[in-house]
Formats: C-alpha cells, structure tokens, sequence
C-alpha cells in the first residue's frame, strides 16, 4: 500500500512554517501540483492532467480544526497568499500582491463590474462516474463589507466543459438562481442566509479571537453541482482573483475529497445490532453504498489506524469494491480475543485517494474488551447453593450445575442430591449477541443420611450402559439397597439386590446417580444411560 497522507499528519510536518498559535487556522504550502489537485478528487472522479497556475504561496492547505470554519481540513487557494489566512481578524484590508495577471473567463461572467488581478487557477480532466458532479466549497474575502456592491467586486468560478455541456459553464452559483457567488451576490443584505459575518478587522471578539479566519466575511459551506455524463471525461478550471485592484484579497477553502460525482453513504453494524466490536465476538460489518448506481466496480482504498492494535484483526483489507450494477460492498471486520483488559478503544477507517494519498474521509469504530462475566454463590444450606450472575444488563445467562441439570437466570437457587465438588458452568449472551461463559468448582456439603461414603463399594460397569449394569465386587453376603437418582433430584428406580447387577432398562437415556447403601456403608457414582 502507497503511504497514506493525513493533511494533520502532514500539518505537523510544517510546523516550522506554520503560526505558533494552537487555536487558529493553520496554512502550509503544498509544492507539487499533482499532490495538491489530486487532493480534491473523492469517490467516483479519477484526475488526469493537472496544471495549476498560481503564486507558489497563493496556494496549499489548511487545517481548521482549532478555527472557526465549518471544513475540518483541505485545500486553500487565494488573490493573495495562504499565510495572510489564519486569524484572528485584525485587519479589514490584508492584501499582498502577486502581481499575477487575471483571467479572462473570469472577466466575462456576468455581474463581474471590472478586469481581474493576482488569479489563481488550477486545470484538469477528469473522469466521472455518475451523473453528477458536485465541489463542496467556502468562499471568504477581505473586501467584505465595505466594498460590497462596488466594483471591487472579487470573485470565483468553477468552469465545467465536456460532453452535453454547450460551451463551458459556470458551476459555482448562488443556490437557487444563476448568479456567480461573489461579493456582490451574497454578503448581509444580498442573500444573507449564505453570508457569516466575520467582523471588520477592528471589532472583538473577531479581532482579538485567534479562531477566527482572517476573511471579514465568508460563505456558509455551499455546494457546486451539474449534471455530467457517466464515464465521460470532462475539463474544470478553478479560478480565484481581486477585482479592480490587487488589495484586498479573497479564498476559497475545499474540503479534502470534495470534489466527487457519486453520493457515497456508509454505516456500520456489530452482530447483534450492537454498535461497537467486543474483542472476541462475531463480526461487525461496515457497509458502503453507491448513488446512483454505475456499470464500474467503484473501488475504494482504506487505510487503518487508532489505538486498537490492528494485530488483534483478522485480514483488514487495502481495499473495497463495490461492483457493476451493484450499490453496496461490505467490509467485514472480526477481532481476535486477547487477555488484555485496554478500555475501550478504536479503530480508525480512512477512505483515501490513491493518486495522491490524501484521506477524503474518515471512520471510527469503538473496540471494547471481551464481556467481563462472573458468578458469585453461596452454600449456606446443606445441599443447596444460590448463584448470581455479573453480567450486562440485559444478557441471558444459562446455568449448567455439574449434575447433569441446567436452569435460566441471573439468579438461581439449586437442590443437589448429593454432597460433593460440582463443576458449575455459567454461559451469558449479551445485547450485542456475543457469548461468553466462565466456570468454576463449587464444592457441596451436607447429609444424605448414609452414613460414611465408601467408593468401593460401586464400579459402574459398562458406563455407559443399555440394558444392565454391573456395580461392582466389593459385596458382602448382606443386601445392597440402591437408590437411582435423575438430574432433578427425583428418584426414579429403587431396590434391594442380592447380586451386584441391576436392571436399567426402564431408565430413559440422560444422565443419573446411583447410591448404594449395605450396613453403614455407601458410596455414589455417576451412569450415563444411552
């Protein structure tokens, strides 16, 4: 498997180059133009060709997971350069100059009042397989709020072209019309529910808050979509500038992986309906679906993480692919049991693009000890033992007693016929489904009225048996009396014998005990009846 880029792995990486706050938007530069372009690419788009045509600091990524941004992490490009990002708003005017041309598609949109400056603009190809491409998006800007409804009018597009497009169109709208998004079309009193005020660059708690972006003014996260042509290959240009001026920069942040043309879903479910896998326990299965449904294998990359240790797996695989015509693949995960009591632990899935490595979404499974079950019992009474079971709310707990009986019940109360050392077994099944047992000696005292046990005096033979069973040789000229007892205690053949051999034949087949008594002698055994 190719290595895996975590954009926060990578983070840490350039932190040298990085502001040395803990809680802010946090920016470093991305050099390579395939890695950066083939950053945006999610399910369903493969990336051929990629030129970007920017200032080497106007863009690369970020990581707002200490900044007030509704993306986690991704890509940024901007009219200026990524460093003048990060907050807090301090300044209503950041601006550096590029001295980079505009771009003409740009100019020609509609609402656009000027010529552009300083743009930043990235091409490719790519290949869909869907029908519909979508580009999840936050466009913010320094010229919020002051300049809006001027000329300074900054702006972006993403231009789509190829089969049963006319021409090339312009994809990023404001939602519901055909208006580019710019600064002129949403800001607080055009389109205010697309529209975060993010202060003036003078006010608190914007300008003294370091999780705010430097941006006066943002978009709420917005979505770019049209319909393409499924396994077709189509042309986009992303382009970002200043309008009328070089000062007063704009940006436009992307979410890894937001670029796609499939809706990819996914869940997950542990045996028993159970939302976390135990250790030890059945299978949990992650499930991932497909809309709409494509005549290619979609195949998806994984890599693993977290602070289960992924030994304890069984075959994680590199990768899923759901299959022509079909709209769901399963990975199965099983965990191994260990003696290890670690807590709760994870197990991190990362979805991630193979052209570039970089994760475009990302999974976390809770990992939990096997069930903890004990049995706790009392043998107060002669003969008698009570026994109660530590187990998870809402298990059903099975007891099997050493004497060839069983019974249901966290608590249960149980007559033995005879004293001795009983093998007590307890089976619990929890929520989730997941079995587990434990079993202990318990050892039973009391009379049975017989006086001294002698084990000579009985060797059941055959053992099991049928028809007849040979109880031994060590009888005097006196009678036996011998008393058979079934798993519940009940006696069920009773006799005096002048010879060591009893008929069984009546018997039942299961389990009984036999007690002989002769004088004040007696002993007990076990016999199987088949």
């Amino acid at each position: 498997m190719q290595k895996i880029y975590h954009l926060l792995t990578v983070l840490f990486l350039f932190t040298a180059a990085v502001s040395t706050s803990s809680a802010q938007l946090a920016v470093w530069p991305e050099p390579s133009d395939t890695n950066f372009i083939f950053s945006l690419s999610g399910p369903g788009i493969t990336v051929e060709n990629p030129v970007r045509n920017c200032h080497p600091d106007a863009s690369g990524f970020f990581d707002a997971s200490a900044a007030s941004l509704d993306l986690m992490s991704g890509a940024i490009m901007t009219s200026g350069i990524i460093w003048d990002a990060p907050g807090p708003n301090a300044s209503g005017s950041t601006s550096s100059v590029n001295s980079y041309p505009g771009d003409p598609d740009l100019d020609a949109l509609p609402g656009i009042l000027s010529v552009s400056y300083d743009a930043c603009v990235i091409e490719f190809d790519m290949r869909v397989s869907s029908d519909t491409l979508k580009l999840d998006y936050i466009f913010g800007s320094e010229e919020y709020l002051e300049f809006a409804g001027s000329a300074f009018n900054d702006a972006f597009a993403f231009f789509l072209s190829g089969p049963g497009i006319s021409g090339t169109v312009n994809i990023a709208l404001v939602p519901g019309t055909s208006d580019p998004v710019s600064i002129n079309s949403i800001n607080s009193f055009t389109n205010p529910a697309f529209y975060v005020d993010n202060g003036d660059g003078f006010s608190l708690p914007y300008s003294a808050d370091s999780t705010y972006v430097q941006f006066d003014g943002l978009t709420v996260r917005l979505t770019a979509r049209h319909e393409v042509m499924p396994d077709s290959t189509y042309h986009m240009k992303l382009v970002v500038a200043d309008v009328s001026d070089f000062i007063f920069d704009s940006g436009v942040f992307f979410a890894t992986g937001a670029l796609g043309s499939l809706r990819l879903g996914d869940s997950f479910v542990a045996d028993g309906g159970g939302s976390a896998l135990r250790e030890g326990c059945g299978l949990g299965t992650m499930t991932f679906s497909r809309d709409p449904i494509t005549a290619d294998t979609l195949w998806l990359d994984l890599a693993y993480e977290g602070t289960a240790d992924l030994d304890d797996f069984v075959d994680l695989p590199e990768r899923v692919g759901i299959l022509p015509g079909q709209s769901e693949a399963d990975l199965m995960l099983e965990t191994l049991l260990d003696s290890e009591l670690e807590g709760t632990e994870n197990l991190i899935i990362h979805l991630y693009n193979p052209q570039s490595g970089y994760i475009y979404r990302t999974f976390e499974i809770p990992v939990e000890d096997a069930l903890e079950v004990d049995y706790s019992f009392t043998t107060a009474i002669e003969l008698e033992a009570e026994f109660t079971a530590s187990v998870p709310t809402g298990s059903s707990v099975t007891w099997f007693f050493g004497d060839g009986s069983s019974e249901e019940g966290t608590f249960v109360q149980h007559l033995y016929t005879l004293p001795g050392l009983y093998e007590v077994c307890m089976y619990a099944v929890d929520p989730d489904g997941c079995e587990w047992s434990t079993c202990k000696m318990v050892e039973i005292t009391g009379s049975t009225g017989l006086g001294s046990p002698d084990q000579s005096l009985l060797s059941l033979y055959p053992n099991p048996a049928t028809t007849t069973v040979y109880l031994g040789d060590e009888w005097s000229s006196a009678p036996v009396q011998v008393q058979v007892v079934d798993a519940l205690g009940r006696t069920v053949l009773q006799d005096q014998l002048n010879q060591p051999v009893m008929d069984i034949s009546e018997l039942s087949p299961g389990v009984y005990f036999v007690i002989a008594r002769q004088g004040d002698r007696y002993s007990r055994d076990r016999l199987l009846v088949e």
